[in-house]
C-alpha cells in the first residue's frame, strides 16, 4: 500500500555515486534506475525535503545528511540530487504522452523522510533519462569539501 502522497509543490532527492555526475554537471538516467532484485522494487527510493524542514534547504540538507550518514557510508564522491516534483511529473507526462509518476511518502524507522516514486515501469531506462533531465540541484552526500 502506497503510503501519503507528497504535494506537487515539494522537492525530494535521490542519493547516488559520483560517477553518476559529469564533470560538465550531466547527470547520468543510471542514478535513476531501480535496482534489479527479486521481486522488483516496487518505487524509486528518494527522500522528501519539505518532511524534514518546510522551507530552509540548508536545514533539508543537513537533515537528510543526517539521515544517510544514519543508514550509509558516506562518501565525498556521493551527490543527492534535487527534483522539483511539478517539474518532474509534467517533463515526464510532456515527453511520454501522458505517463504520469507518482511521488508517496515511505517513511522508514531510520529515515522519516524516506519517499518513493511510483509508476517507472515499463520503460524505466527512458523514465530514468527523462527524471535526470530534471535535476534542479547537485548537492555533495557530506558537509565536508
Amino acid at each position: 500500500m502506497r503510503g501519503k502522497s507528497i504535494p506537487d509543490t515539494d522537492h525530494v532527492v535521490r542519493h547516488t555515486k559520483g560517477s553518476n555526475v559529469h564533470e560538465t554537471g550531466r547527470v547520468s538516467g543510471a542514478a535513476f534506475m531501480l535496482r534489479a532484485t527479486t521481486p522488483p522494487e516496487e518505487y524509486l527510493s528518494v527522500n522528501w525535503l519539505e518532511h524534514l524542514h518546510p522551507t530552509d534547504i540548508a536545514i533539508q540538507t543537513e537533515k537528510v545528511r543526517a539521515e544517510f550518514a544514519a543508514n550509509l557510508k558516506l562518501s565525498r564522491t556521493q551527490r543527492l540530487l534535487r527534483l522539483g516534483i511539478e517539474n518532474t511529473r509534467q517533463y515526464v507526462a510532456q515527453k511520454m504522452e501522458g505517463r504520469s509518476l507518482a511521488f508517496h511518502h515511505e517513511a522508514l524507522p531510520t529515515s522519516a523522510s524516506h519517499s518513493g516514486i511510483y509508476d517507472c515501469r515499463p520503460d524505466q531506462e527512458m523514465i530514468a533519462d527523462l527524471i535526470a533531465e530534471t535535476v534542479i540541484d547537485i548537492i555533495a552526500a557530506t558537509a565536508d569539501k
